[in-house]
């Protein structure tokens, strides 16, 4: 039967590690730990893994870039079989998946499969919001290019799992993601499609292609109506206004389908100071090198343009800055430090 590597990243959420392990240990044929704890921790989960014999882990120590997606091509480097599955230490498996996982990789002419990710455990009885998540893969068919909260892109055939499949997400303490904000910036050129692939994502997640939808359609002629009434220089950075709109609607959606209707109420005006604090950044000089580094990484990734995909670049940076540097502060300072290099030999 066809072999499972399941990887995982990990900094320092020791308990909901020790559990995903004891959830994940009977189905996969190795476990690759992508570890960038502290030296307590990472004691911690050495001393689990001796304690009870699990030979199958494989513990990599790595540099902590404050979120995994910027190091998950080095990771799967890591993993030693065809088949994939990818999980965060806040997910569990659905017992049936954990049934049937090896018979599905094993009997399957698919390169890759997503699997719906029940968004909240306080509502998994009743499914009532869920994302779905390209997890299980071919490692040599699968791409990430390093952004945030990105899906997998598979070179090949792509199939969706039975909604007796899933992964189950049980939401703790938010990752560093948000010192990030200062990339999310959008030219009017990309504007109405990284507007619209959000939409399909949050909106309408049973159907991926937002124009197959009533709704859909309708959105997407409002906003192509919208770029053309502005006439806006399509190359330039959108207005502060219309960050304000963009990440409003983005948060409701998210809110309204979590249940969560008092947040509500705190969106707007945290947007607000949001729009207030990009109208800012956009008038300063560094506002306009984190844009342009913002194009660079729309189209070459910030694993492409760091080079993240080669393991001696990792372990170098891993080498230089271990107990001194790390998270989304050193991941910024290397963009910078790397566009600043760039701008220098032009």
């Amino acid at each position: 039967m066809t072999k499972l590597s399941v990887l995982i990243f990990s900094k320092d959420d020791t308990a909901n590690l020790a559990n995903l392990i004891d959830d994940v240990y009977g189905f996969a044929d190795q476990l690759v730990i992508m570890d960038s704890s502290s030296e307590k921790n990472y004691k911690k989960l050495l001393k689990k893994k001796r304690a009870e014999h699990l030979s199958k882990i494989k513990i990599h120590r790595t540099i902590a870039l404050g979120y995994p997606d910027p190091l998950r091509m080095y990771g799967l480097k890591k993993c030693r079989y065809e088949w994939i599955l990818y999980l965060d230490t806040d997910e569990m498996v659905s017992s049936k998946l954990k049934q049937d996982i090896k018979k599905i990789i094993s009997k399957t002419a698919a390169d890759g499969f997503t699997i719906r990710r029940l968004e909240d455990r306080k509502l998994h009885e009743k499914g009532r919001f869920f994302t779905w998540q390209t997890r299980l893969y071919k490692k040599d068919k699968v791409a990430y290019k390093g952004t945030i909260h990105e899906q997998a892109q598979i070179a090949g055939i792509t199939e969706r799992l039975g909604k007796q499949y899933y992964l189950l997400h049980f939401p703790g303490e938010r990752r560093d993601y948000g010192k990030m904000e200062v990339f999310e910036r959008f030219s009017y050129k990309t504007y109405n499609r990284i507007a619209l692939e959000y939409l399909a994502k949050i909106i309408i997640p049973k159907n991926g292609d937002i124009h197959k939808t009533i709704q859909g359609r309708i959105v997407a002629t409002l906003m192509d109506i919208y770029e053309k009434i502005t006439f806006r220089d399509m190359d330039s950075e959108i207005s502060a206004f219309d960050y304000f709109v963009f990440f409003t609607i983005r948060d409701m959606a998210y809110s309204l389908k979590l249940g969560g209707f008092a947040n509500i109420f705190r969106i707007v005006p945290n947007r607000m100071k949001f729009a207030a604090r990009m109208g800012r950044l956009r008038k300063t000089r560094e506002g306009k090198m984190m844009f342009a580094l913002s194009q660079i990484i729309e189209n070459e990734g910030i694993i492409g343009y760091l080079g993240l995909d080669d393991e001696k670049n990792v372990e170098k940076i891993y080498k230089k800055y271990k107990g001194k540097r790390e998270g989304t502060d050193l991941l910024i300072d290397l963009l910078v430090e790397k566009y600043k290099k760039d701008a220098k030999g032009m």
